[in-house]
């Protein structure tokens, strides 16, 4: 109850606060990230992300180690209140390098289980009591051993928290706006919920929105009804005549949106394709092809 409770506060206070373009972001900061570009790229987003907006920016830690998740021994916890004290130094220390117009206080989080799930919950129970608009956080792109070890922050937040979630990647570029946004969707109430209110927020910046659907054209891929393993070919139509009606109700659906989203005074155009790559693949192409600057989408919590 306190998700959809807070969702409604937040809907609510959220719309007034985009009347006046203004918007609160806590940064889910790591002081003790490998290289100090980690921290520097997530800073030139939030400059080219909040250009023509007011944004307060609430600087965040909670300590993630799973080496040490659960472990309550005596001398593990002197070493955890020793490790909170310097992460407190470290991360003002960090906060101090990077310039905004308003900046509130660092703050270090408890979180003496050193879990990815008690970090997470940390961020999320802060941010609502903050009344964040978005967490902001960044991803190392860790992959084997060292993910296991540091867990997947963004990954987690990204599927729990009620709070909208921006996530900037180790690949991002510096760049001085956010022109064009790509929003990946299914076409589901959940991904529409999520449009109508990055619409607002596109608005805002006076950026391009371009939407997104790839239409799967393979048999065993086919929804339910259409075909696969779970019907026989023979009681339906041909394969080309199912992806045909499938990729004109996408297009139908996108042009609503697209509508929609032109009603709000946002540019918005629609790119629906027929293919079978993996969603993150594809994704990413129709990215690269738009030349977006940035992915917005919906997740499903978990």
């Amino acid at each position: 109850m306190r998700v959809k409770n807070f969702r409604t506060q937040y809907e609510e206070k959220s719309e007034e606060r985009m009347k006046k373009k203004a918007y609160r972001i806590a940064w889910a900061m790591d002081p003790f990230v490998e290289s100090a570009t980690v921290n520097r790229r997530v800073f030139h987003f939030i400059k080219a992300f909040s250009l023509g907006l007011r944004v307060k920016i609430f600087p965040v830690y909670a300590p993630v180690d799973n080496r040490v998740a659960g472990n309550s021994s005596g001398l593990l916890i002197q070493w955890y209140e020793r490790a909170l004290k310097n992460a407190e130094k470290i991360l003002k220390r960090e906060v101090k390098k990077f310039k905004f117009k308003d900046l509130d206080k660092a703050t270090v989080l408890e979180n003496r289980k050193m879990s990815t799930d008690g970090a997470v919950k940390a961020i999320v129970d802060f941010s609502m009591a903050k009344d964040v608009d978005f967490i902001l956080c960044s991803t190392h792109g860790r992959k084997g051993i060292s993910r296991w070890l540091m867990g997947s922050f963004a990954e987690s937040i990204l599927l729990t928290s009620p709070v909208p979630v921006i996530i900037v990647g180790p690949h991002f570029k510096s760049i001085s706006k956010v022109k064009k946004i790509l929003f990946p969707t299914d076409f589901s109430d959940e991904s529409k919920e999520a449009f109508e209110q990055f619409v607002a927020i596109s608005a805002d910046k006076n950026a391009e929105i371009v939407l997104f659907n790839q239409v799967n054209d393979r048999w065993d891929s086919m929804p339910v009804g259409y075909g696969g393993a779970l019907a026989s070919p023979a009681s339906f139509p041909a394969p080309e005549k199912i992806r045909a009606e499938l990729f004109e109700e996408a297009r139908s659906q996108a042009a609503e949106w697209v509508e929609l989203a032109t009603s709000m005074g946002v540019e918005c155009t629609a790119l629906v394709k027929l293919g079978s790559n993996l969603v993150e693949d594809a994704v990413l192409k129709a990215q690269k092809s738009t030349k977006s600057q940035m992915i917005a989408m919906a997740s499903q919590h978990e």
